[in-house]
């Protein structure tokens, strides 16, 4: 098996577990958080061309209903690679927190922290089961970027009745990439961010698709 397709079965697991362990309550969808058209995102981001596009699982998909996802595989000349995924939704519950949702999937968890990568302020964190071992960034932005000691599920309930009352509109993004734990991984990761500022304030610009 070559290097992306190994590297893609790994992001794979981890995606699905993630994803598919996340929801746990009833969903309360927003009137106003509004999906953007993730599948806009280019294909080709500077030198780093998409080597896997794949396809939704119907699993992760039932588990997180009103989520459009993007999880692609980039590779650069030099052979790095790095797994991108975009998640929007219009219910906050099918946005997941992954430093909740990998220990739950036995992934251990270290060197988390905020962390600021070429520009953009997120989430770090090592993850690691058995012999896989990634390290992992991810923001929310939009109506998506709600985080509290309570949990995102619990806090989205509220936030959606919020929503309802209030008219609070806004587009929902979740963004994830996840590189090898190593020294060429963090040099690829910082340099596939940097690439990717722009395309990504573009989609934030799109308009909101149903």
């Amino acid at each position: 098996m070559s290097k992306p397709a190994i590297f893609s079965v790994v992001c794979l697991i981890m995606a699905t577990v993630a994803l598919a362990a996340n929801r746990g309550i009833a969903p309360v969808e927003s009137d106003t958080l509004q999906r953007l058209p993730v599948e806009k995102f280019p294909k080709q981001v500077d030198t780093w061309a998409m080597v896997d596009d794949r396809p939704t699982d119907p699993e992760v998909q039932k588990a997180v209903p009103t989520a459009r996802i993007v999880d692609r595989i980039y590779q650069d000349k030099n052979g790095r690679l790095i797994n991108l995924t975009l998640l929007t939704a219009t219910d906050y519950a099918d946005f997941h927190d992954p430093n909740i949702c990998f220990p739950g999937q036995g992934f251990s968890l270290t060197q988390e922290r905020h962390r600021e990568i070429a520009g953009q302020p997120g989430r770090y964190m090592v993850a690691q089961r058995q012999d896989v071992r990634q390290q992992v960034f991810y923001w929310w932005s939009g109506g998506a970027a709600v985080d509290t000691k309570y949990g995102r599920n619990q806090m989205g309930r509220l936030l959606a009745l919020r929503d309802r009352l209030m008219g609070h509109e806004g587009q929902s993004l979740f963004v994830r990439l996840i590189a090898d734990d190593s020294v060429e991984g963090q040099a690829a990761m910082k340099d596939f961010l940097r690439n990717a500022k722009a395309p990504l304030a573009d989609l934030m610009a799109e308009s909101p698709k149903s």
